[in-house]
């Protein structure tokens, strides 16, 4: 401390005599005049007057010190290894995540953007080797397979030389491989620069609760009941309560509450009852407590394969009583697998029904449409009808999955089914004799049905009606041999199948032969069958419903089928995922060069847990589709094997160099840093009567003495 004197030496001493002898005068002086407590106040606010005077001409000052700020760099060295996207707690942020956060620079209030008011901060990363830390670098942890910390921190001192003031280290102290720790931090304190560590993450309770589905395959059948059978893993040493949950995507299932005894295990049966045939995604999951060590093993993902029943159920529908209608029933009541049924408008207000607890009416409510199989819907009908009636056909369809088989004009059909319909336009006329039609074996009947030796043909001198434009997606089943056109024509659409037959009068081939009758049996038969066997999956996915591993990205590739069961190549497809977290992404997949029909996009994952996705689906004809898949992600093997917090590593480290050590909760502590002690400073000179609080307290001081000796009588 120095003082900056504006009188000699024997001034300033007279000065400070002065004001002695006026203390003391003022205490003798006003003896009598006032009593002593307001004398010796006074006496004292006088005094420090004087001294605060005093201390303004005499201006004391003192040297700050602090390092300069372009002299060096603080480098901040971020871990992004593998072992980093581990949730130390259930429901928490990641360690990955934690460390983003404080780096944040777009942040005002973060670690970083806090710690750049005072020094030059270079910001990098490593794993394996040092890099650049970047916007896109944070996408790469899940790849990161090693930990090299203490090389990477030899080549941060090596590359920084002289000009390092202090590095700043956020890790979780994992270390696999590379150079010793203790030899690292020699060096560091050889070069006098220290480092200080935040530590990222917590130590963790072991424990684990683990749910999985006990078979390897799941089947069922459509409409008939199944069990599903999933056993409970308690990996605490005490008992835990908690919730099964069976999932078909969104779907509830069924709600299991559990008590598991202190490292046991218990098996849950649910029982299921599936409405369609085709391929299930089924997720189970538990609640597991806040210190559970895998967030992976809480839920497990199973495909259950629901076949046909073996009974169909077919529901006819027309407003009209023709020989055709006669035909199909004897055929389909006749078998044993098809339940046939019936709702026919035979006059202005009589209806004939056909089947059990079939009603003499039109139904009511659009999910009747759902208790069936197949639909057989005569177009002529749908002049009848309202808009939410012939929605719940169009729900049949694309949501229930069931086939649908329209005949009749096909204007109506087009007007009222809209994309459902396969038709754009078909001509109807009358033959003269029989045209022959030639009929594709795939996709409605089997090689065993020999349909390509049997003789079908489109009655002559009846109406028929030919198709002769057909939506981008339509594919051609029969086509009439002379002349052209088609007599049957299918689509796939969302979930179901539809298909259109052009004539009204194929009994005439029943009528023709024995051979015909057969014929007849056959197409019937194989066409009612297709059709009830729901929708084929379009949409195949080989990563829906597996757990895959943390260190590499997952594919979200997908295989498509068009509505004519063709690979598909001209449609947009996106995916939006929904990590364990909740948060929300969409990624874009693009098709393949050299795969038809096979649409393809990667996903890098850091966090542990069940991951959602939902694809959709838009065709170049503008007809869409949508599925929902789940998967998991663990972190098990290699970088992330043993993914405990070591804080000691990290606390050795910092005091063998000199540094300082945080954990990460003293985050907004954690800007005093530890610097090399031989830094260029600047020098600041402090003087305390150019501090506005001097001032104000020596007025205050003056004051004060003023109004007391006033309010007492004195002047």
């Amino acid at each position: 401390m120095g003082l900056d004197l504006q009188f000699t030496q024997g001034q300033t001493i007279a000065i400070v005599a002065g004001i002695v002898l006026a203390a003391t005068l003022a205490l003798v002086g006003l003896r009598g005049w006032v009593s002593d407590r307001i004398r010796v106040l006074l006496t004292v606010l006088k005094v420090l007057g004087a001294v605060g005077l005093l201390i303004l001409f005499i201006k004391p000052f003192w040297i700050s010190r602090k390092p300069d700020p372009s002299a060096f760099r603080v480098v901040v060295l971020a871990d992004l290894s593998a072992s980093m996207l581990t949730e130390d707690r259930k429901g928490q942020p990641s360690r990955i995540a934690i460390t983003q956060k404080a780096l944040d620079s777009t942040e005002k209030g973060s670690w970083l953007s806090r710690l750049r008011r005072d020094w030059r901060v270079e910001t990098m990363a490593f794993a394996g080797n040092v890099f650049p830390l970047a916007p896109g670098t944070w996408d790469t942890v899940a790849e990161q397979g090693q930990t090299a910390l203490g090389d990477s921190l030899v080549q941060v001192l090596e590359n920084g030389g002289d000009r390092i003031g202090s590095v700043v280290l956020l890790s979780d102290g994992h270390d696999n491989t590379g150079l010793n720790m203790a030899a690292v931090a020699e060096g560091y304190r050889a070069a006098d620069v220290p480092v200080n560590v935040i530590g990222i993450g917590d130590h963790r309770p072991k424990g684990d609760l683990q749910v999985s589905f006990i078979q390897d395959e799941l089947k069922g059948v459509a409409r008939e009941p199944s069990t599903i059978e999933v056993v409970l893993r308690n990996g605490f040493s005490t008992p835990v309560q908690t919730v099964a949950v069976l999932r078909d995507g969104g779907e509830v299932l069924g709600t299991k509450p559990v008590n598991l005894p202190a490292k046991g295990e218990q098996t849950v049966q649910f029982d299921i009852e599936p409405q369609k045939a085709g391929a299930r995604n089924l997720k189970v999951t538990v609640e597991s407590p806040l210190q559970d060590t895998n967030a992976s093993t809480d839920t497990d993902h199973a495909v259950m394969l629901v076949e046909a029943p073996e009974l169909f159920r077919v529901l006819f529908l027309s407003n009209r009583m023709n020989q055709n209608y006669r035909f199909i029933k004897r055929i389909l009541a006749a078998e044993e697998r098809f339940e046939f049924n019936a709702i026919l408008r035979v006059g202005e207000d009589k209806f004939l029904p056909f089947g059990k607890d079939i009603p003499d009416k039109w139904p009511e409510k659009p999910e009747a449409f759902n208790d069936f199989d197949v639909i057989f819907l005569d177009t002529h009908t749908l002049a009848e009808w309202d808009e939410e009636r012939v929605k719940g056909i169009r729900d049949f369809v694309s949501k229930r999955g069931g086939g649908l088989l329209v005949f009749g004009p096909p204007e109506p059909g087009r007007e009222k089914l809209g994309g459902i319909f396969p038709v754009v336009e078909a001509k109807e006329t009358i033959v003269k004799d029989n045209r022959l039609i030639s009929i594709e074996t795939d996709p409605v009947f089997t090689p065993a049905d020999e349909i390509g030796k049997l003789k079908l043909f489109l009655p002559g001198n009846l109406p028929g009606r030919i198709a002769e434009k057909l939506n981008r997606a339509a594919r051609e089943v029969a086509r009439i041999r002379s002349g052209g056109g088609s007599a049957l024509v299918l689509q796939a659409y969302g979930a179901g199948k539809c298909a259109y037959l052009g004539t009204e009068h194929d009994w005439r081939w029943a009528m023709a032969d024995d051979d015909g009758l057969d014929a007849h049996r056959k197409f019937w038969l194989g066409l009612s069958s297709w059709l009830g066997t729901g929708g084929e999956e379009r949409i195949l996915v080989e990563s829906a419903n597996q757990v895959h591993p943390g260190t590499k990205p997952v594919d979200l590739g997908i295989d498509l089928l068009g509505a004519d069961f063709e690979p598909s190549n001209d449609a947009l497809v996106e995916a939006t995922i929904v990590n364990p977290a909740g948060e929300e992404q969409r990624v874009q997949l693009f098709p393949s060069s050299s795969r038809p029909g096979r649409y393809q996009a990667d996903l890098p994952v850091r966090d542990s847990g069940d991951y959602e996705v939902s694809y959709r689906v838009v065709f170049g004809n503008g007809d869409s589709l949508e599925k929902e898949i789940f998967f998991g992600v663990e972190s098990t093997g290699g970088e992330v094997a043993d993914v405990e917090f070591r804080e000691g590593t990290l606390q050795d480290l910092a005091r063998l160099t000199g540094g300082r050590y945080y954990h990460y909760t003293q985050l907004s502590t954690a800007n005093d840093l530890a610097l090399a002690r031989k830094l260029p400073n600047t020098e600041r000179r402090v003087s305390l009567t150019d501090n506005l609080l001097f001032m104000a307290l020596l007025v205050g001081l003056i004051g004060a003495e003023w109004i007391l000796r006033r309010q007492s009588g004195l002047r």
